[in-house]
């Protein structure tokens, strides 16, 4: 039996944590009724239903079909399901739905949060079997508005699952265009920092850090970081996971710092393993203040790196 929330230890010192992962009503699709999902049609002929559907974790699905436009043409073609979630402002979440479009799909499927921003949406066409979309955003209010949309074109696509989890890194995985709320630093050297598509991806998005050459200070000086502070709790023991892998040409080296203090345990300094492919930096650190702060680092030399997700999670 799937679950509708995943439960989150509440941390006194901050208050953005609510004491539990927002609950998604019917998140699952069990329940015959739609409730509490509700659905608009801003233009379309719209049939909102759950049914049975083979290859749906619980076998059953959310069939949100469109048969024809109104008159108005495909084009304008736009309806949804939607429902309101409790947040807690100032908190990141992932909201992950597992999806399918059915044979005969024209139209864009896409997953909105709102309050959010448009550029954060995730939009896609047909493909085959059951697929994923992830979508991160941080809470404005103490609510937010999930939508489940089929726009400009026609067809049918079943939602087996939707689940909010709360994250203490935020754009943990790069879904949004924009960087926020990572930053670019640079001591020394010319450097980009971009967020760019990348099918290799387990979402399909990667930061890229690029060091073209020096600023005349000479390459063993080259220094340049994305970086984010995050709220933790003192004392507590967190971990961390890094993917990256660096293209081709690369001839600096890639380091994941973490810096929360004074301490033993307190401040990581990790390097990305050598070799071609995707590679995972892990480790742990002890909090050593309410605050620490994240580095994606390149010293030393030019070339790129890609980001794929930057995980931290208590340890219960």
């Amino acid at each position: 039996m799937k679950k509708f929330a995943c439960a989150l230890v509440c941390s006194l010192s901050f208050l953005a944590f609510a004491e539990n992962a927002p609950v998604v009503g019917n998140g699952t699709f069990n329940s015959s009724r739609l409730s509490p999902w509700h659905t608009s049609v801003n233009s379309g002929k719209f049939t909102f239903a759950i049914q049975d559907a083979e290859g749906a974790n619980d076998g059953r699905a959310l069939c949100i079909s469109c048969t024809g436009d109104d008159g108005k043409g495909v084009d304008k073609i736009w309806g949804r399901a939607y429902q309101k979630i409790n947040v807690t402002p100032g908190m990141n979440y992932d909201v992950k739905v597992r999806y399918k479009t059915l044979p005969g799909f024209n139209g864009k499927f896409e997953l909105w949060v709102r309050p959010g921003s448009r550029s954060d949406d995730i939009s896609v066409s047909a493909g085959e079997g059951w697929r994923e979309l992830t979508l991160g955003f941080t809470a404005r209010s103490n609510e937010a508005t999930l939508y489940l949309t089929i726009i400009r074109g026609t067809g049918t696509v079943l939602v087996d699952e939707i689940t909010v989890t709360p994250r203490l890194v935020g754009n943990c995985n790069f879904f949004r265009t924009s960087m926020v709320p990572w930053y670019g630093s640079v001591q020394s050297g010319k450097f980009t920092f971009a967020i760019l598509n990348d099918d290799t991806a387990g979402n399909g998005r990667v930061l890229n850090i690029t060091c073209t050459g020096d600023d005349g200070k000479g390459a063993d000086k080259i220094w340049g970081r994305a970086y984010q502070k995050i709220t933790v709790t003192k004392g507590k023991r967190y971990t961390f996971k890094v993917k990256v892998k660096t293209l081709p040409g690369f001839q600096g080296r890639f380091e994941f710092w973490v810096r929360s203090g004074q301490g033993k345990d307190a401040n990581r300094t990790m390097r990305a393993p050598a070799g071609e492919g995707w590679k995972e930096i892990s480790g742990f650190f002890v909090a050593a203040s309410e605050e620490a702060t994240l580095y994606l680092t390149i010293r030393g030399g030019t070339g790129s790196v890609l980001v794929d997700e930057v995980i931290v999670e208590e340890v219960k």
